[in-house]
């Protein structure tokens, strides 16, 4: 999983929730040559427009689901006992 990283907060039903600093967060990554980043696909409006163009890619997730997906390639698989 080199390159990539997430962030936001989960909660106990599986959603990524908002996170405060994205701009920054974002900016972090990119100065650390990562190739993707996972971001909460709600946001809070005070850190502004996050969305602005790097050479790199920023993907809105709504779920754990989605963000492992988004990492692996891959669903995950729920276990029952």
């Amino acid at each position: 999983l080199e390159g990539r990283a997430l962030t936001g907060t989960i909660t106990e039903r599986g959603s990524i929730g908002a996170v405060g600093g994205l701009q920054l967060k974002i900016l972090a990554a990119y100065e650390n040559h990562f190739q993707r980043v996972l971001v909460p696909s709600e946001y809070d409006v005070r850190d502004g427009d996050w969305r602005t163009p790097f050479l790199m890619q920023v993907s809105p997730v709504g779920t754990v689901d989605e963000a492992y997906f988004g990492l692996t390639g891959h669903h995950l698989v729920a276990s029952h006992p």
